[in-house]
């Protein structure tokens, strides 16, 4: 009875342990993912005639990049449903860079 005794004490014991280490990496990379989502740097744009969603995305787009995701950015940023954009809009829209 000693030895099954000492054996489940053992077993507890590297269970409590994997699972401090599984905690451990679920912060440590959930960390590491957090930093990668931060928040782009912006500017305000205020509407001018002829401004459109795809010309202003395509000026903050960095080369070779998906002008269509900066899109997205600049409409969740504003909270906009649609691509009409009004002569004098203040918009808020990311910096390139």
């Amino acid at each position: 009875m000693m030895q099954n005794s000492v054996g489940t004490s053992t077993l507890a014991r590297v269970t409590v342990l994997l699972t401090a280490v599984v905690l451990l990496l679920a912060v440590v990379f959930t960390t590491g993912a957090e930093a990668d989502t931060a928040a782009p740097r912006t500017a305000l744009h205020v509407v001018q005639p002829g401004d459109t969603l795809w010309d202003l995305a395509s000026r903050q787009t960095p080369a070779g990049g998906d002008v269509w995701a900066t899109v997205d950015v600049i409409r969740d940023l504003n909270g906009l449903d649609n691509s009409m954009l009004f002569t004098g809009d203040q918009l808020v829209v990311p910096v390139a860079g």
